[in-house]
């Protein structure tokens, strides 16, 4: 069974807010949120951070899957629903 994940909305988000992006590089590159960092899906295995991350693919689905995986590494990390296709 899956467990839910912390989420948050577009309008949550705050000025200064730490957001990564997990999309694959060549997509981050043709399209990106300024102010978010890439972190392609496979580079979560060696990613680190003290902070409060907010995490974003596409469509919120990858991304959800990389937030399961870094809580369960210890990281405060929160699912932003829709990804991309969702900001305004």
């Amino acid at each position: 069974m899956f467990k839910k994940v912390p989420s948050v909305n577009w309008k949550d988000i705050k000025p200064g807010d730490y957001i990564i992006d997990v999309r694959e590089a060549n997509d981050f590159n043709a399209y990106n949120i300024k102010g978010t960092k890439n972190v392609p899906g496979s580079g979560l295995e060696t990613y680190k951070t003290d902070k409060k991350v907010f995490v974003m693919c596409t469509t919120g689905a990858t991304s959800q899957a990389a937030v399961r995986y870094l809580r369960n590494k210890g990281i405060d990390a929160y699912n932003i629903k829709g990804g991309i296709m969702a900001y305004e």
